[in-house]
């Protein structure tokens, strides 16, 4: 077997990036490499090491934990598109602190207004979003907006993250005038 490295850069699969992802689980020493290269801004190391570190958090979250406030405060270094959509994927289902949520809906915001984000990167940066929002329905108001500047540019998925973000707001609606 190669380097971490090598079996990033051997080959682009569903299948490698689960291999890559269920090595680095069974030897955690190698997580901060594949931070490393993910964050390296290198084609295509970074794009390919991005989704196995995706993947690992999918399937192990608590194996990340550790490393969430790296990878925030990585967030603004990010020149590819693939690797910001797998960290903001990874982002939307963990546990964020406190004190970096107003850092990422502000972050979140600005990716989905940014006319050269992809609608992956939209689509992602929506669900952190709307994860942080939690119940306040003004920043859920706000996302629904933001969703609908982009929506036109855009495709379908948009749209259907669109809709999918006007249920949140209707349930909480419903649920603030039933008290």
């Amino acid at each position: 077997m190669g380097t971490l490295k090598d079996l990033i850069l051997a080959e682009h699969s569903k299948a490698q990036a689960l291999l890559i992802a269920d090595l680095v689980a069974q030897k955690p020493e190698l997580i901060s490499d594949l931070i490393a290269y993910t964050f390296a801004n290198e084609e295509p190391l970074s794009r390919r090491a991005s989704w196995p570190l995706r993947l690992l958090f999918d399937h192990n979250p608590a194996i990340l934990k550790e490393y969430l406030h790296l990878l925030i405060n990585q967030l603004d270094k990010i020149q590819s598109k693939a690797v910001l959509r797998n960290i903001f994927a990874l982002l939307a289902n963990a546990e964020i602190p406190e004190y970096k949520k107003s850092f990422l809906l502000d972050f979140s915001a600005n990716a989905i207004l940014n006319p050269e984000s992809p609608v992956a990167v939209i689509a992602h940066a929506s669900s952190l979003f709307a994860k942080i929002a939690g119940n306040e329905l003004i920043l859920i108001n706000e996302l629904i907006l933001m969703l609908e500047q982009v929506a036109s540019q855009k495709s379908g998925g948009i749209q259907a993250k669109m809709c999918q973000i006007k249920r949140i707001g209707n349930k909480l609606e419903k649920n603030k005038t039933e008290k």
